[in-house]
């Protein structure tokens, strides 16, 4: 059985963007990973039905705009099976200042490429799939 989140929002559902319904930003959405189904929206509340699923602040770094904006928090899951050039992932590699959020340009068999949208290149960094513990699956703006 899923492991369900309660997102208490005050009735600011027209700001939420979830996967799905994604970010306006030319080619720079945001992947739909969250099934229609697995949303229910209320009144009151909001509910979405995922394993592994849990939500924070964004760093304040601006790497990932327009994408994530300053202040988002974002939701993310750390119960994912594949991964997809255009997925924007959290990794935990620290050597190399390589702790971020960013999104997959290039995948190479084992070896991944990142890069913040609003970097001018990719991360100077070896992430292989062990790096990379979290999926972003929306953000509410």
């Amino acid at each position: 059985m899923p492991k369900q989140i309660l997102i208490a929002l005050a009735i600011a559902l027209a700001s939420i963007a979830l996967f799905g319904c994604s970010v306006n930003a030319g080619d720079l959405s945001i992947p739909n990973k969250i099934t229609s189904g697995s949303i229910k929206v209320y009144n009151d509340k909001m509910t979405i039905e995922k394993n592994g699923i849990n939500w924070g602040k964004l760093p304040d770094t601006g790497s990932m705009l327009p994408a994530l904006p300053h202040n988002s928090t974002i939701i993310w899951v750390t119960d994912f099976n594949e991964l997809s050039v255009g997925d924007i992932v959290m990794t935990n590699l620290t050597e190399g200042n390589c702790r971020v959020t960013h999104r997959i340009i290039v995948i190479n068999g084992e070896d991944y490429v990142l890069k913040g949208d609003n970097n001018p290149i990719p991360d100077n960094c070896n992430f292989k799939r062990e790096n990379i513990y979290a999926l972003i699956v929306g953000v509410i703006y």
